[in-house]
């Protein structure tokens, strides 16, 4: 992968992001209940997935990896979150970042329940939901895990 193919399949993402990101959400649903991992996604997303819907709090990321093995994927409660101080603490919030690997292509599904407004940090992936664009300058990572724990989820009151 290199930024010639990069711009090429941004091409693309431009007029089918939506599709994507409802397909990798349906995947990483299902990636989370078929895998004997817990269950970190909560069962309002499978109804949500049965409807045809991302839930709200929800972010789709998408990049590329430079090198290509063939599957690969990584499940968790989420990493950082950076919260406005007048925010009560919960620590029992539904939250999971799944990311998965097909070849150079790599997804990631970030979510943060919250009551307040939240935005999920990812310099250097093209979001596809819930809105299409590129987080800084498009970044081509050097594995799952470096594109995984690349992020953070933003809390705050507006």
């Amino acid at each position: 992968m290199n930024m010639e193919e990069l711009k090429s399949e941004l091409e693309f993402l431009n007029d089918n992001y939506y599709t994507v990101a409802k397909w990798a959400f349906k995947n990483v649903i299902l990636l989370n209940s078929a895998t004997n991992y817990r269950q970190l996604a909560p069962e309002s997303h499978y109804k949500k997935l049965y409807n045809g819907e991302i839930p709200p709090n929800t972010f789709v990321d998408l990049s590329f990896c430079s090198n290509d093995s063939v599957i690969e994927w990584r499940q968790s409660p989420g990493n950082f979150v950076i919260k406005d101080k007048n925010i009560p603490l919960n620590p029992n919030t539904d939250r999971y970042i799944i990311t998965f690997k097909i070849k150079h292509l790599m997804i990631k599904v970030a979510y943060y329940k919250s009551d307040y407004n939240v935005f999920y940090e990812d310099e250097g992936s093209i979001r596809l939901y819930p809105q299409f664009g590129i987080y800084g300058e498009p970044k081509i990572f050097d594995s799952i895990d470096s594109f995984d724990i690349n992020g953070l989820f933003n809390e705050y009151i507006t």
